[in-house]
């Protein structure tokens, strides 16, 4: 049960994540290096330097639309608490399934980037965190030198391979080897194919551990573990 403080401060955070996400909407920068990406124009400017723009403030003295904002931000609320709890002081919650545009959205990264760019992975140097992304059975489809053996050696190890022309020098991959030293956080998703019903959506299942570097050439092939075990169903699901 949340109290008076804990709503508030909820509801405060929530505002500041809106009106960010109103500004990079409204001005296009989330879209900037999306494929699909248009010229949007903006027809009113909420935000600016990170404060509520005249013309918003203006429009809020009408009882009518501050009525309309009042119960968004309500909705917004009580649509959070079905997702929490959070997990790990993240935007995620663990099992949950999400979208590359969603990752790119709760992940707080600057841009929205699309899958081909991701590639599997991608490391953001702004809110340090690893993002990986697998697709556990690879189609007929994915070319040979994609085709990586990424698999669950139990509920708690995790096998995964660098991308084909990166080798353990490569930045991402000493990103990840100093793991313990540069507090980059490592995040995993995980859907069966990129075919399959729901096929644009992973399972996020939380955070990875760098454990080894298990080879010397390319790609790299790099043990982790989860700091929660995978759901027993879903473990099941993935090796079926």
């Amino acid at each position: 049960m949340y109290t008076r403080h804990d709503r508030y401060l909820k509801k405060n955070v929530v505002v500041q994540l809106y009106l960010h996400s109103v500004e990079d909407f409204s001005d296009g920068t989330f879209y900037k290096n999306h494929k699909n990406h248009k010229n949007h124009k903006n027809d009113i400017k909420l935000i600016s330097e990170n404060k509520v723009c005249d013309d918003f403030l203006h429009m809020m003295e009408e009882a009518g639309f501050k009525e309309a904002v009042q119960d968004l931000m309500d909705l917004g609320l009580d649509n959070n608490t079905s997702y929490s709890p959070l997990y790990r002081d993240t935007n995620f919650v663990l099992n949950r399934m999400y979208t590359y545009d969603d990752v790119c959205r709760l992940m707080n990264w600057k841009a929205n980037v699309n899958a081909q760019t991701i590639g599997g992975y991608k490391f953001d140097e702004t809110t340090k965190t690893f993002s990986i992304f697998i697709n556990y059975v690879k189609g007929e489809d994915v070319v040979e030198s994609q085709r990586y053996d990424d698999h669950f050696e139990n509920r708690s190890t995790l096998i995964a391979f660098s991308k084909s022309t990166e080798s353990k020098g490569a930045k991402n991959m000493v990103c990840v080897g100093d793991q313990a030293n540069n507090d980059v956080r490592i995040h995993l998703f995980v859907r069966k194919n990129k075919k399959d019903e729901g096929s644009k959506e992973f399972y996020y299942l939380g955070e990875l551990d760098f454990v080894s570097f298990m080879n010397d050439e390319k790609p790299v092939k790099i043990m982790y573990r989860l700091k929660d075990e995978v759901r027993s169903d879903l473990f099941d699901y993935f090796n079926s």
